[in-house]
């Protein structure tokens, strides 16, 4: 947990000054944790499904006005 925390959360949190942009950046952080399972499998994992709860609103309307 502290990998994803030090790599990948702490820099999603500070983009998240604006809510707009939080399509875009639940988008790169899925695909970060894709990329992560190479690393480790099982964080990455429990990350992704935690995630897909928060899928509900990254529709395409909504992704193509994401800066």
């Amino acid at each position: 947990m502290n990998k994803f925390l030090a790599l990948f959360y702490s820099a999603a949190w500070l983009k998240a000054d604006r809510g707009a942009d939080a399509p875009i950046n639940d988008l790169q952080l899925i695909h970060g944790m894709i990329d992560f399972r190479v690393v480790d499998q099982e964080v990455a994992d429990a990350v992704i499904d935690k995630l897909a709860n928060h899928r509900w609103y990254l529709t395409q309307k909504v992704a193509e006005k994401s800066p």
